[in-house]
């Protein structure tokens, strides 16, 4: 071993040096190490506050500075992100050998387990458990300026409740950093799932083209596992044509013709299963919220995001919606300025507008624990999906309720 020349700890690790313990609370598990690729070794352990089992994710790499650069990114990314469909981040660290770890909720799956069986029986039921809640996840890292850059299957937990959840962000990137060189974690590529051009000049579309093959391997028997067999997998796939124009534009070749961002793609399946809905004569009604000032700077404070509120809540209201109608205090009946919204990541209190009851007003935006969330959840209503959010005036003609009054 010997001594890093910036941080000043030792950076090599020797397997007989790994102790029953890292850091004050985790408390190793015996048995084989899992790799994960060629930039971490896995090792099961215990939270001995909750005893709940966490994985303890330790770095290596070639070279010192590679080892502490996927650190600090994979460090950084997951303490800025938080939501229901990326791997839960507890702590990180360097332990007494001087190696540096990062410690995740544990998962037994991932989606080579599922590829195995392909329990999906059409594409609603692949979009619907699996596409949507990716999407959402994904979306949420990007409207936090972060790109993944490794969407792989092998990146993608399987929880027990059968969600994905994002994993790895080794090489992350998150845009607006100050520029630094790539030189030590560019060079990494996931085969098919990673894009014909080595960089994109526009941000996130790599990320799009990985979701595009992952999506059309989980329609697929036959391994992907070079850029040739993306077409075949294409064209079999087993999707209305719609959907396959739209992944078609994910794996396009050429990166400008690919959606812009996962915030976008997940907008557009939302469209696409929307119109099936209006298809199956189930109309379509627009629900149209209106941001106070107050509202807005919330959730630009708490996301600490350059896009504008509307997007952010149009985002966050893209999964399953549940309502909660409050009471009023005095009488026990329903009041229609106490109800509550609750999205992805926030709960929204909802006010009507007493000079356009077409409208509802977002009055305040409050981002919660996904604990906190699940416990509103329950006492809540699901929005059925006949209904879709927006945040602007709807066009004359489209048809509006009144959340309230409709539901």
């Amino acid at each position: 071993m010997y001594l890093h020349p910036v941080s000043g700890f030792c950076v090599r690790r020797k397997e007989a040096q790994v102790e029953d313990r890292v850091g004050q609370h985790y408390v190793l598990q015996r048995g084989q190490n899992i790799p994960q690729g060629a930039l971490s070794i896995v090792r099961k352990a215990v939270d001995d506050r909750d005893l709940k089992p966490v994985a303890v994710k330790f770095i290596q790499a070639a070279t010192d500075d590679l080892m502490r650069r996927l650190f600090d990114r994979e460090t950084k990314a997951l303490r800025e992100l938080s939501h229901r469909n990326i791997v839960g981040f507890r702590d990180a660290g360097i332990d007494e050998t001087g190696t540096y770890y990062l410690v995740l909720n544990w998962v037994d799956r991932n989606l080579n387990d599922l590829l195995e069986n392909r329990p999906w029986s059409s594409w609603p039921d692949l979009y619907q458990s699996f596409v949507r809640p990716l999407l959402d996840g994904l979306a949420h890292a990007h409207l936090k300026q972060l790109e993944h850059r490794d969407i792989k299957p092998a990146n993608i937990l399987i929880d027990d409740e059968g969600q994905p959840l994002l994993a790895d962000f080794g090489i992350a990137k998150l845009r607006g950093d100050e520029p630094h060189s790539e030189h030590t974690v560019q060079g990494f590529r996931s085969g098919p799932y990673a894009p014909p051009e080595f960089e994109a000049t526009a941000p996130y579309v790599r990320d799009v083209y990985s979701v595009g093959v992952l999506i059309l391997q989980c329609l697929t028997d036959s391994k992907i596992s070079d850029f040739p067999h993306i077409r075949p997998a294409l064209d079999n796939a087993q999707v209305p044509p719609d959907v396959r124009s739209l992944l078609e534009e994910c794996v396009a070749p050429d990166a400008s013709l690919r959606p812009l961002n996962a915030v976008e793609l997940a907008a557009r399946f939302r469209e696409l299963e929307q119109q099936r809905v209006v298809d199956r004569g189930h109309q379509i009604n627009h629900l149209w919220l209106n941001l106070t000032r107050a509202a807005s700077e919330q959730i630009l404070a708490s996301r600490g995001a350059v896009q504008g509120p509307a997007l952010l809540v149009n985002s966050d209201l893209g999964a399953q919606v549940h309502i909660e109608l409050g009471l009023h205090r005095d009488s026990g009946e329903r009041d229609r300025d106490r109800m509550f919204l609750y999205g992805s990541e926030y709960r929204y209190s909802i006010a009507a507008n007493s000079s356009d009851p077409e409208q509802l007003t977002i009055t305040a935006a409050k981002q919660l624990s996904f604990e906190a969330l699940e416990a509103g959840r329950r006492r809540s209503l699901a929005v059925p999906p006949i209904f879709s959010w927006i945040t602007h005036r709807p066009a004359e003609g489209l048809p509006r309720v009144w959340l309230s009054s409709d539901l």
